[in-house]
């Protein structure tokens, strides 16, 4: 889970420390934030996930309702979307289940 930098200036970062992280993959770091939440939550975490999934969203609901001002900086948003999505593609399981339901020619 991330806010991942676009255009917000404004950062998440759980209030929950869970005991497995997982590593981000080198593509990942390109277009993460250094808080990203990347983890393997075991049966105890999952309400500490689910509050924290819950409260970026509403923070997220905030964040929103104040952008007015992002109007100003569209090319920039656009561009650093674009960005956002050329490294995503590099996500091994994203292109894996896209070619699964696509099939290969509109995955690639």
């Amino acid at each position: 889970m991330d806010w991942s930098p676009v255009d917000n200036t404004t950062s998440i970062e759980s209030r929950y420390k869970f005991e497995k992280p997982y590593p981000l993959p080198e593509w990942a770091k390109l277009i993460f934030s250094p808080a990203a939440l990347a983890i393997i939550p075991n049966d105890y975490e999952m309400h500490g996930l689910s509050n924290n999934v819950i409260e970026s969203f509403e923070l997220y609901l905030d964040v929103l309702n104040n952008s007015k001002e992002s109007l100003d900086r569209t090319d920039y948003i656009i561009a650093a979307q674009n960005r956002h999505s050329k490294n995503q593609q590099k996500n091994e399981r994203t292109f894996n289940v896209l070619k699964a339901k696509l099939g290969l020619e509109d995955a690639s």
